[in-house]
């Protein structure tokens, strides 16, 4: 069950986007696409400023008001879901995906783990080898 409403709030968060109808529509379907590409790193906001040639603060505005949620917390969702298919699909345990991920310690990931997934990394993978 836990799966299947990963997989919805995923969807939810790639698949249902707004329509592109303006340029800002635009660069927030950019800014979403790299935030995909770049899951796997910490947010770096001079990272995305050098990408993209506009004001940070302008683009998390932008992000906030057309997605109804912030860039950070967009990413932050976007790395915890990754790392539960990672905690699913392969031996790594928690520890090793929270370095593959670039947190700065396990205790920390576990605890956004437990914040995005209502369940810490651990309490997962046993709901997993329950089912």
């Amino acid at each position: 069950m836990k799966t299947m409403d990963i997989f919805l709030d995923i969807y939810r968060l790639l698949l249902e986007r707004p329509k592109l109808s303006s340029k800002s529509d635009a660069v927030v379907q950019k800014l979403a696409d790299y935030l995909e590409e770049h899951w796997e790193n910490k947010l770096d906001p001079e990272q995305i400023v050098s990408e993209f040639k506009l004001n940070y603060r302008y683009m998390s505005t932008l992000f906030t008001t057309k997605m109804g949620i912030s860039l950070f917390n967009y990413h932050e969702r976007l790395r915890i879901h990754k790392s539960a298919e990672l905690l699913r699909t392969t031996t790594f345990n928690v520890s090793e995906v929270s370095d593959r991920l670039h947190f700065t310690n396990p205790y920390y990931f576990s605890r956004v783990f437990r914040k995005v997934m209502g369940e810490s990394p651990t309490e997962y993978i046993r709901n997993i080898y329950r089912t």
